[in-house]
């Protein structure tokens, strides 16, 4: 059963407003939009849920910074902008650990500042996941979720993962539903549909999502 809070057609909508938005991405819309991903996680089993939790400290990251920045007397209200004043600070690549080696030691306010630039990037990473997930659920209709997902996992997250990491999430997907208990998780609130009209709901939000995330490589790449 979905989980209270998440709600497939507004995680469309958001889809597509944030890729509507691109230059201009609200910070709650942004994060809230991650925040969704999180609650359709937990309709997979309490384990696949705690193995993407941080998908939800990383929004919260990306709004405390913004908060931080409000109580100090600068409005900021798009992830643009949250990045663009990192990036003029020299924040660009901080993480909260390894910002003394970019010259912020214990007596720099920034010492223990965790970025936005590099969190986008990492929910860059995660975006790419769910939309090969939503790829392969389409294209591999014989495939379990869980081949489905383990492929995409793969291809996006694992690259970047160690070996130890890469086995935990590999026992995790073991408990993965089935994908009809999945898709009946995430739709049954919309009511009787046919198997088709739920694989296109799945393209509807990869394609909005893929647009997201050519639009945010391409930023990162340009403040590279």
């Amino acid at each position: 059963e979905a989980e209270e809070g998440f709600s497939l057609t507004r995680i469309i909508e958001m889809s597509k407003e944030i890729a509507d938005s691109a230059g201009n991405i609200s910070v709650d819309l942004f994060t809230s939009y991650l925040d969704q991903y999180v609650s359709l996680m937990k309709t997979l089993g309490k384990l696949v849920e705690l193995g993407f939790s941080d998908v939800s400290s990383k929004a919260k990251i990306i709004r405390d910074n913004r908060d931080s920045l409000a109580e100090a007397g600068t409005t900021v209200n798009t992830i643009e902008e949250l990045m663009e004043n990192e990036i003029f600070l020299g924040l660009k690549n901080v993480n909260g650990s390894n910002n003394k080696s970019f010259g912020f030691d214990k007596k720099s306010k920034y010492y223990k500042h965790n970025g936005t630039c590099r969190n986008v990037e990492r929910m860059l990473r995660f975006l790419l996941f769910i939309k090969k997930v939503m790829e392969n659920l389409d294209s591999k209709r014989e495939d379990s979720l869980r081949v489905c997902f383990q492929d995409a996992y793969n291809k996006e997250l694992a690259p970047y993962h160690n070996f130890f990491i890469k086995a935990a999430v590999k026992g995790i997907l073991f408990l993965a539903p089935n994908r009809k208990d999945f898709f009946k998780g995430i739709t049954e609130s919309m009511g009787e549909m046919s198997e088709e009209d739920q694989y296109a709901l799945m393209k509807e939000l990869c394609q909005s999502t893929e647009a997201t995330t050519i639009y945010l490589t391409s930023y990162m790449k340009e403040k590279d």
